[in-house]
């Protein structure tokens, strides 16, 4: 037993060491360019040992976007707890996917090599966590509007939440692929986040950007039974951007 432990502690070590030069050479050479040789290289491991923990080239690539996409849920999650209020944990969560989704590295690997590299079935499937924290978190944001002895989450069907997080992740997708292919990123950026807050508040019936800061953190007092300024049409001051 101590010896398979042990064996299984060197394999995911090796494994992470591929994944992590994967990584670099993904983000700065770009998928067709990568070289698998100089993965091996950085990783210090050769490249029948390669061969051993991934098929080929394409399911090493699977696995850094897949350590992408976790890096992402993590930063919705940790968004989403900062916010007493679940409609701005929602806001601050989706802001936190948007900008992270267009870090220069995980952009080019995300959004510009993984829709040939992958196809858009495996890419649907890896986001798959990611779309159900959006459900989780609209349906914690439903539950805490609720009134009475049956909670709205009870009285909204499954099928409204389902729509409701499409509607939702789905937008946030197409905003990052927007930037990653726009002239001027930064711009389109700023709008996507405008747009975002309002396609949240517009769910929630309050006004969009009331009570979420230009860093996606609800200031004390500005939830969503706070009295908040409608600025639906004024862009947040110090929006991030890549």
């Amino acid at each position: 037993m101590e010896t398979r432990r042990t064996q299984q502690e060197r394999t995911a070590a090796t494994t992470k060491d591929l994944v992590g030069a994967a990584r670099a050479h993904f983000a700065r050479d770009g998928y067709a360019a990568a070289s698998l040789d100089a993965i091996c290289a950085q990783a210090g491991i050769t490249k029948g040992a390669l061969y051993h923990h991934f098929r080929n080239k394409r399911s090493l690539f699977r696995a850094v976007y897949e350590a992408e996409q976790h890096r992402l849920r993590g930063a919705i999650a940790d968004a989403f707890r900062a916010c007493p209020d679940p409609w701005d944990g929602l806001r601050a969560g989706q802001r936190a996917f948007l900008t992270g989704s267009i870090e220069p590295g995980t952009q080019r690997i995300t959004l510009l090599d993984a829709p040939g590299a992958l196809g858009w079935a495996v890419m649907r499937e890896v986001q798959a966590d990611c779309r159900a924290m959006t459900r989780s978190g609209l349906a914690r944001a439903v539950r805490a509007d609720g009134e009475g002895p049956v909670s709205a989450v009870e009285a909204v069907e499954a099928v409204e939440l389902d729509a409701m997080a499409s509607v939702v992740f789905g937008a946030l997708c197409e905003c990052a692929m927007a930037v990653a292919h726009a002239r001027d990123p930064d711009a389109v950026l700023a709008a996507s986040l405008r747009q975002v807050d309002r396609l949240v508040a517009a769910l929630a019936g309050t006004p969009a950007g009331a009570g979420v800061a230009a860093d996606g953190v609800a200031p004390a007092g500005t939830g969503r039974g706070a009295a908040a300024p409608a600025v639906a049409d004024a862009p947040p001051a110090g929006l991030p951007v890549a």
